[in-house]
């Protein structure tokens, strides 16, 4: 199983109503996360995987599991393309 983990250090965030905002340290740029994009960052703790994302969401949203899954893998490759999170 592979965990999904945030890179702390690497970032600061603060949640304004629906939204998160989180701010890479550096490089200064800014990411607006909200709806799916939300729920999935929150859910990232460190002991779940990639699947386990995916399973979690599932209950969150009324959505195909393959779908759900592709959306999982797409926000989740774009995280670490930025340097927010590893899969370890």
């Amino acid at each position: 199983m592979t965990t999904v983990v945030k890179r702390s250090g690497t970032f600061t965030e603060t949640e304004i109503d629906d939204e998160i905002v989180v701010m890479h340290l550096g490089t200064g740029e800014f990411y607006s996360l909200a709806g799916t994009a939300a729920t999935i960052w929150r859910l990232i703790d460190g002991t779940r995987s990639r699947s386990d994302l995916a399973i979690e969401l599932s209950g969150h949203f009324a959505s195909q599991g393959a779908d759900i899954g592709f959306d999982v893998d797409a926000f989740l490759g774009q995280l670490a393309a930025v340097g927010l999170v590893d899969v370890d």
